[in-house]
């Protein structure tokens, strides 16, 4: 074989064993508590809801031969165990360029120890099942959960969602969110100290059941499916979407259970992705200066920051905030000056609410800020 001839046929080997290439199983386990501890009464078909749904985004999109699904159906206060959870995962055979995803909905908290999922019989906190997962060696890790992060010291059956035939190949969406990348993804419906909420249309009959997070969750995975997107896309979409729906849904905030404060938002939070922009720099891309004691003018707009990829909410569609809008508000509070506006920005949530005068009136847009 000449040496041309071998070139190419190492070439064609190296991409053959490539890591992408190897990548060939994605592993699932759906974890769902309607144990009779957990007491979620009519707000039952909701967690069951969520659980179907992450089961259909993932059995649209992957093959059959690429997709090992498992279910973790919690329907007894003896299987509301850590124990079994972790045994559940410790059943699972990962290979090293695998993708191993952990689905979980149910109740969860927080204590000076951290997050946790709340079991019948004890407290799961999430570093552990991280640790569990990152013990199991594959090339990515993927911890999706929908439940409170606030500080706390008949059951329905699992059934399928109606689908179609399973894909003869993976979705491009899917391939770029869980094939490709490695690490570790760790994304939890709500932020410390708050709480996760459900659907409030079902109970007037507008809606499915389901939670916030999980439907906007599954919403952007099905309408991306045909398309390659990223993490960065997903957590961006899906926070604004949570954002959204909880204001439009709960308008005079909520309140989890007697006794904790009325939440005016949820606020998906973000531990870790790929492509997860560093806690350092600009949050906004804004350059702004006062504008006569009434607000902070805008005097530019940095592309590929979140202003200039706002969400418009009388819109409902993304738009670039523009030079001499004047902001007025920001999260509520009202702007009278440039330095008003930094304070604002730099004890903002991730996901801050701008009130905006220009030529129009006044318009109101979300920014997901960088970090």
């Amino acid at each position: 074989m000449n040496r041309c001839l071998r070139v190419a046929a190492l070439l064609f080997l190296s991409l053959l064993i490539s890591p992408i290439a190897l990548a060939q199983r994605i592993h699932s386990l759906i974890i769902f508590d309607t144990s009779p501890s957990a007491q979620w009464g009519k707000y039952e078909p909701h967690v069951t809801m969520d659980a179907t749904n992450v089961f259909a985004a993932f059995a649209n999109n992957v093959p059959e031969e690429q997709w090992n699904f498992q279910s973790l159906p919690i329907e007894s206060d003896d299987q509301s165990d850590p124990r079994i959870v972790l045994h559940a995962l410790d059943e699972i055979e990962v290979a090293a360029n695998d993708t191993l995803v952990v689905y979980y909905t149910g109740h969860g908290a927080s204590d000076d120890a951290g997050h946790y999922f709340q079991l019948s019989a004890g407290n799961l906190y999430r570093r552990d099942l991280r640790r569990a997962m990152e013990a199991k060696g594959a090339r990515l890790n993927v911890l999706l959960t929908d439940c409170c992060n606030n500080r706390s010291d008949g059951r329905e059956i699992f059934a399928a969602a109606p689908m179609a035939e399973p894909p003869p190949r993976i979705s491009p969406a899917f391939e770029s969110l869980f094939v490709e990348p490695q690490g570790w993804v760790d994304v939890n419906a709500s932020a410390p100290g708050e709480s996760a909420f459900f659907n409030a249309n079902f109970e007037k009959g507008e809606d499915l059941p389901g939670s916030l997070f999980t439907t906007e969750l599954t919403r952007f995975l099905d309408e991306s499916r045909t398309r390659r997107v990223s993490w960065e896309q997903l957590v961006r979409q899906v926070s604004l979407g949570v954002h959204v729906a909880f204001k439009q849904q709960y308008p005079r905030g909520a309140q989890a259970a007697k006794g904790l404060p009325v939440q005016s938002i949820q606020n998906v939070f973000a531990v870790d992705y790929p492509g997860m922009p560093t806690d350092e720099g600009p949050r906004s891309g804004l350059t702004i200066r006062d504008f006569d004691g009434r607000g902070a003018m805008i005097t530019q707009v940095r592309i590929g920051f979140p202003a200039s990829e706002a969400y418009d909410v009388s819109q409902r569609r993304y738009a670039s905030l523009l030079p001499r809008q004047v902001i007025v508000a920001v999260n509520g509070q009202p702007i009278r000056s440039s330095s008003d506006f930094i304070e604002a920005t730099g004890r903002s949530p991730q996901i801050m609410n701008l009130r905006v005068l220009d030529g129009k009136g006044t318009r109101e847009f979300l920014l997901r800020l960088r970090y």
